[in-house]
């Protein structure tokens, strides 16, 4: 893995969370990143602020919300994360928009997306190949996804050390999970409450399921990191939210970034300057999103 930095922002050029780099990613598994600049809030939480969510997933509402998303792009396997938000259509997932599609006008949507809620697994240290893959609540195929306009319509070249525009904070994506077995995903699982804001400083719990080359993370294990976010500077992307606390890693892009009580107020995007960020949901990006994800989803299930 290539890390370059320019000025405050940090461009990973093989290994980057808007590029989805699989976890599986073989001869990676010795590359190292930043630490956050800020104080590590975790409880027994590693350099990074991560320490592993207990098992079984299945005990925890947290943990069975969550889980990680997988697409086909590029010719590979892409690991994501993310997590059910309570709709009418009980049928929706949150998650950041490079997890279903390439950013700009000739950005293509991934393929074959599916959702593992509670997911883990076993995994080669060396290859960081997962195998022996529990899915308590099996898996979820994702029948259609929405971005914002934002996302599609930006130029944005990841292997720019400048670019024109930082838009993490357009990064978030809607997802409609087809029914299983005649049930719906909040109904098996149950939803986390999506918190819509604009502005404001918070406490919150991120889950994902880091891994995308950088030992000791393998993908295939729960992890959590405890942070305080705000507003980024608009210079670093409007509408993206930052935490100094967590530096996050590959495969858990689109992880929740839930405030206890409340419900998901961001998700997951990237790095930069020791930190992270995420896209907050909006009422201007992410609640248009909400509304068509729901009404399409009801109208598909013939329920109004």
């Amino acid at each position: 893995m290539n890390i370059k930095r320019t000025g405050q922002v940090v461009v990973l050029t093989s290994v980057a969370l808007m590029t989805g780099i699989p976890a599986g990613h073989a001869g990676q598994r010795t590359a190292r990143a930043d630490h956050p600049a800020g104080k590590i809030l975790t409880p027994h939480g590693d350099d990074h602020g991560y320490a592993r969510w207990p098992k079984p997933y299945t005990r925890h509402a947290w943990s069975r919300i969550t889980g990680k998303l997988l697409s086909d792009a590029h010719g590979e396997v892409e690991p994501c994360t993310a997590s059910v938000i309570r709709s009418r259509s009980r049928m929706l997932l949150v998650s950041a928009a490079h997890c279903v599609r390439d950013p700009g006008p000739k950005g293509r949507f991934f393929t074959n997306i599916r959702f593992v809620p509670a997911y883990s697994a076993k995994a080669d240290p060396d290859t960081g190949k997962n195998y022996d893959v529990r899915a308590p609540y099996g898996t979820w195929r994702v029948r259609k996804v929405w971005v914002t306009k934002q996302w599609r319509h930006t130029r944005y070249d990841f292997n720019d050390p400048n670019p024109p525009v930082r838009i993490s904070g357009f990064d978030v994506s809607v997802l409609s999970v087809a029914p299983k077995n005649g049930r719906r995903i909040q109904d098996v699982v149950g939803g986390f409450a999506p918190v819509v804001s604009a502005a404001g400083r918070f406490r919150f719990t991120t889950l994902g399921y880091p891994g995308g080359g950088i030992a000791p993370y393998l993908g295939n294990l729960l992890e959590r990191c405890v942070g305080r976010g705000k507003n980024a500077p608009r210079k670093i992307g409007p509408g993206a939210v930052r935490t100094r606390n967590c530096w996050v890693i590959p495969g858990h892009s689109g992880g929740p970034w839930i405030v206890p009580g409340r419900g998901v107020i961001a998700v997951t995007s990237s790095q930069v300057a020791r930190s992270s960020l995420g896209a907050r949901l909006k009422p201007t990006t992410f609640g248009p999103l909400y509304r068509a994800a729901d009404l399409w989803s009801l109208h598909m299930t013939g329920a109004k």
